[in-house]
């Protein structure tokens, strides 16, 4: 059972057999940004302790289906206005930030 909203016009499609998947990628590899500070014993036994805060930036790809039926029912102009809404959210979050943390030891 699923329901698809069209908020512009405020209509609602409903069909007991109907799937919708959509999918949310960022690429491989992304520039990043980022400071850290990282501090290890060379030649002595101790502990070890690393840290490191930055951003990624990438544009993230929407893919996203929905069964023929829901196809039938809503019709393609609305299944697409549905996609560009997810893709337009997702592109709100092309900054992706990252926190590391680590501690490590020596024998």
């Amino acid at each position: 059972m699923l329901h698809l909203v069209d908020e512009r016009v405020g209509t609602t499609f409903f069909s007991p057999n109907a799937t919708a998947s959509a999918t949310v990628k960022y690429p491989s590899v992304m520039p990043y940004l980022g400071i850290g500070f990282g501090h290890k014993p060379v030649t002595t036994r101790g502990f070890g302790f690393m840290a490191d805060l930055g951003v990624a930036y990438g544009r993230p790809h929407v893919s996203y289906t929905v069964s023929p039926a829901l196809l039938a029912l809503a019709g393609a102009n609305n299944v697409n206005a549905e996609e560009q809404d997810i893709s337009n959210t997702a592109n709100r979050y092309r900054f992706y930030p990252i926190v590391q943390v680590g501690v490590s030891y020596r024998f």
